[in-house]
């Protein structure tokens, strides 16, 4: 009891000051100022608890986002949305759009080896003749009709009949083919290649473009007015009108 009323005397209780309010308000034997420490404790956690509750929290959430298969997709880079017109890689207004991914647009593709390629077109357009370089394609109608060419690398007709929606075309690595629509064909096609590389036959940046106009009439049977328009007249690359004169100098180019 003396040593309390000393403490009291000198200022200090408990590690408090005996001048707070608390310990004034007091009228028992026990200063109050030690139930509010007491409160104090209770109401204002150590930070270090708060701190790692916060983290666990958070932790949780992304646990949680994480486990969400549409919250994975939207992350950048796994995922593009192949049928919209804002992404189509060749656009023309009165012939359609083709859009195609890969391992360069999107790099999780590297992984299932594959790339795709989304293509509408109407009515009056057709797919320049080309082939894949280093993957084997199949090629889905989704909507339309259209006359699908396929022939070896030895010049032979393998294929040329009219396709619809629900059918599909399989075109081996290294196979020409050619795309002429007849009701606003649709379709969709997957390659056995993350960086698919195809070579066009007929364009500006086709092979024709560099040879010699000599080399393509002896090479084709083909005159040299024929070859000059074969190699000057078509300027796109993917797209282009379907005219009957043309159509003919072009199955000639791919049965070549």
């Amino acid at each position: 009891m003396r040593q309390r009323q000393r403490l009291r005397r000198q200022g200090f209780i408990s590690g408090v000051p005996s001048s707070s309010p608390a310990q004034q308000s007091s009228s028992g034997m026990e200063p109050r100022v030690v139930v509010m420490i007491g409160h104090m404790k209770m109401a204002r956690p150590h930070t270090h608890a708060r701190t790692n509750e916060r983290s666990r929290g958070i932790k949780r959430s992304k646990l949680i986002n994480e486990k969400n298969p549409a919250n994975r997709l939207k992350k950048p880079g796994r995922y593009k949305n192949i049928d919209d017109p804002a992404r189509a890689d060749v656009y023309k207004p009165n012939l359609g759009r083709v859009t195609s991914v890969n391992s360069l647009t999107l790099p999780i593709l590297q992984f299932v080896r594959l790339s795709a390629t989304r293509g509408i077109i109407q009515g009056n357009a057709m797919v320049l003749p080309k082939y894949n370089m280093n993957a084997n394609e199949i090629l889905y109608c989704t909507r339309g009709q259209a006359r699908i060419q396929v022939v070896n690398d030895n010049g032979q007709n393998v294929l040329d009949q009219q396709v619809q929606k629900g059918q599909l075309v399989v075109i081996p690595q290294g196979f020409a083919y050619v795309v002429q629509s007849q009701n606003n064909f649709e379709w969709i096609s997957f390659k056995t290649n993350a960086d698919a590389m195809i070579s066009t036959l007929v364009g500006r940046t086709s092979a024709l473009r560099a040879l010699p106009l000599e080399v393509l009439t002896n090479a084709y049977q083909i005159s040299l007015e024929e070859a000059r328009r074969i190699k000057f007249n078509t300027l796109e690359t993917t797209l282009t009108h379907a005219r009957s004169g043309q159509q003919q100098l072009i199955d000639q180019i791919v049965e070549a």
